[in-house]
């Protein structure tokens, strides 16, 4: 029994420190924006591509917003139009539950969407803001490829504020491109 205890001592403390290994590394985490198109420029460039620039939002609507997505959409308001088409709220779910979101994304596609030719391919990039309801916040910088229905590639944090101070992360992102659309952020977070 004796020559048990100093077997049972080393394990004891090889599980120990495993277990703050492990403590110690950035667990999964997913969040998803669900939301609308508040402004959308192109021009078509001499190769026969398109540049674009748009801005899109979602949760914490306002009157005004619900007046754009009034207009642009033929919605009451913008929570009934991200219901009806992605079929989730506006905003943001997952790890920043009950956030509200921004975003500017700029991309260049084999598209012109006054001739509507082209294969719709290319590339998109952009900066998330996401704002909790104590004013915390977090930029995430996403970039990755864009064609006429979905969008994919790589996120990472740049900065936070408030209660979401000193957060990092990075991961994929993928999603449905258009006017009203919900992506899925995957990755980790420490």
């Amino acid at each position: 029994m004796k020559r048990l205890l100093p077997l049972f001592c080393i394990l004891v403390i090889l599980f120990a420190s495993a277990g703050v290994a492990s403590a110690d590394k950035p667990l999964p985490d997913t969040f998803t924006i669900t939301g609308y198109t508040t402004s959308y420029t192109f021009d078509t460039l001499p190769s026969g591509r398109t540049k674009f620039n748009l801005l899109a939002q979602g949760g914490a609507e306002t009157p005004v917003d619900d007046a754009i997505c009034s207009a642009w959409y033929g919605v009451t308001s913008c929570q009934a139009l991200c219901q009806s088409s992605p079929d989730h709220a506006c905003g943001v779910t997952g790890r920043f539950l009950a956030a509200s979101f921004k975003f500017e994304e700029k991309g260049n596609v084999d598209y012109d969407p006054i001739t509507k030719q082209g294969s719709g391919k290319g590339t998109n990039q952009g900066d998330l803001t996401i704002t909790m309801p104590d004013g915390s916040k977090a930029v995430i910088r996403f970039d990755g490829q864009a064609d006429l229905q979905t969008v994919s590639g790589n996120w990472r944090v740049l900065s936070s504020s408030g209660t979401l101070d000193g957060l990092h992360g990075q991961g994929k992102y993928t999603g449905n491109a258009g006017l009203v659309f919900s992506v899925t952020f995957d990755g980790k977070f420490h």
